[in-house]
Formats: C-alpha cells, sequence, structure tokens
C-alpha cells in the first residue's frame, strides 16, 4: 500500500510539473574555425552541402531529404522524413558576413528558430549555431522535452560544427 501511495504521489508531482515547468528552450554551441566567413558560408548556406557536416543523417541513416526549389539564399528550403520523424526548414535570412537564419518544424507541430552567425575577421572566425523554441504541443511533456534540448541538441551541434570546422580546416592547410 504504501508503494502505491508514493507512485501516486511521484505521478501527481510529475504532472504538476508539465503545468508549471517552462516549456520554451534556448540551445547554443560555438566552434571556433580556421577560414574565413566566405569559405564557411560556402558550406552553411547551401542546404546540398549540409550533408558534409550536418549532425542530422548520421544521427538516422534512415533519414530522406527532399530538396525544395532552391537550396541556398533566402527562401532555401527542405523537407525531411525518417524513423526520427519529419520536418522541413526554411532559411530566413543568409547572409555571407553574418550566416543564416531559419525556421524549422518539427513533426508539423513543434517550431523553432535557428541560426548559424559568423563573428570575426580574417583567418579564424567563431561560428555559433544556436535554437530556440518551444514545446507548449506536448502538454505535460512539453516541459521535460524542453529541458533535455541543451543537451541532447547541443550534443548534435556540437558534432556539426565540429565536422564543418575540419572540412574548413582540412582546405587550408
Amino acid at each position: 500500500m504504501k508503494l502505491i501511495k508514493i507512485i501516486a504521489i511521484l505521478a501527481v508531482l510529475f504532472v504538476i510539473g508539465g503545468f508549471v515547468l517552462p516549456s520554451n528552450y534556448s540551445v547554443s554551441r560555438t566552434a571556433l574555425i580556421n577560414g574565413d566567413k566566405g569559405q564557411i558560408h560556402e558550406y552553411v548556406g547551401d542546404l546540398d552541402k549540409w550533408p558534409e557536416w550536418s549532425p542530422w543523417e548520421k544521427a538516422d541513416s534512415s533519414i530522406i531529404i527532399y530538396p525544395g526549389d532552391s537550396s541556398s539564399g533566402m527562401g532555401a528550403n527542405q523537407t525531411w522524413k525518417g524513423d526520427s520523424g519529419s520536418g522541413s526548414l526554411v532559411f530566413t535570412d543568409s547572409s555571407e558576413d553574418d550566416g543564416i537564419k531559419y525556421d524549422i518544424l518539427f513533426d508539423g507541430k513543434d517550431k523553432a528558430k535557428g541560426a548559424i552567425s559568423y563573428h570575426g575577421a580574417g583567418e579564424m572566425t567563431e561560428v555559433t549555431w544556436s535554437m530556440n523554441g518551444n514545446m507548449d504541443n506536448t502538454m505535460i511533456l512539453g516541459p521535460y522535452i524542453a529541458m533535455s534540448m541543451d543537451f541532447v541538441v547541443g550534443k548534435m551541434f556540437s558534432q556539426g560544427l565540429e565536422d564543418l570546422k575540419k572540412i574548413i580546416d582540412g582546405q587550408n592547410y
């Protein structure tokens, strides 16, 4: 009987947490890359080149990407489907000097805003990959998913930036 009470109390606390914890999240990772903004933008600003460095297809080999009408510049877009879900991505801004901004939609309901920005000049460029959104569409689980985003997505961002760094650094040696 005591075990049932403990389980009931934990279940109630879990539900209450789902209603009171924040459902918004923000993820950001940065890497210093030995290359100029133009070299970096060549890979970041063109969705056709994302498979060379992006972590997503490595994490889910079932992903099939469906290119949009344009692969670079503002409005570049793509959709995808895989075992881990489906989604779409649209560039809302693209600049060789500043980087890209994009809107992303996961499984038709969870929207987020992302960016890959460039800072610095000369041979070294600081590249920051960031994303923020809100998991309020997933009811009670939303805040718990939001709390895990920095760990899960942050790890993916770090891997992608590391792979981008290897490509750009390799060009400069």
